[in-house]
């Protein structure tokens, strides 16, 4: 069974990444904490699936590096404006924070039913490595987009945000 603090987590998480489907004004820290809470969660699925493979920390480490090329490129267009004095940001709307956080959650709830039902495909050792590489992807997807955000708020030009 998925502990308690998870469910309340990724359930903020699904509110925040509904609100990121808009265009949206925030703080400058939501652009650091964001990719934080993300690696967090990816990092404990890492966990969960590495305990039953031992090479899963290259596994992980290549769907980072993956995403977080694929997060880079993904923003690559994007613009933003940025409020220099008020250290706030103007981010556009993106339906992609829903679909990540609904793929970890998905995966997440997969892995406590396949423990908690003795399914054996929990031990499939196809189904540990792809979690675990999903994981990795979809963390280093957030660190990437969000990097690129900072680099373009860090050359953004001064605007008054309301």
């Amino acid at each position: 069974m998925m502990p308690k603090w998870i469910a309340i987590l990724y359930s903020l998480i699904f509110v925040l990444a509904l609100l990121r489907c808009f265009k949206s004004k925030g703080h400058i820290i939501k652009i650091i904490a964001f990719p934080l809470i993300f690696a967090g969660l990816a990092w404990w699925n890492f966990n969960l699936a590495s305990k039953m493979y031992k090479h899963g920390l290259w596994l992980w480490a290549v769907g980072g590096v993956t995403g977080f090329v694929e997060g880079l490129i993904s923003t690559k267009k994007l613009g933003l404006r940025a409020d220099k004095k008020k250290w706030r940001i103007e981010l556009p709307g993106s339906i992609l924070m829903l679909v990540l956080s609904t793929l970890l959650f998905c995966l997440e709830n997969l892995i406590y039913f396949f423990e908690s039902a003795a399914i054996p495909l929990l031990n499939a050792k196809v189904f540990i490595m792809a979690t675990i590489l999903v994981s990795g992807w979809v963390a280093g997807m957030v660190m990437g987009r969000h990097l690129n955000y900072l680099k373009k708020y860090a050359k953004a030009g001064h605007t008054d945000l309301v």
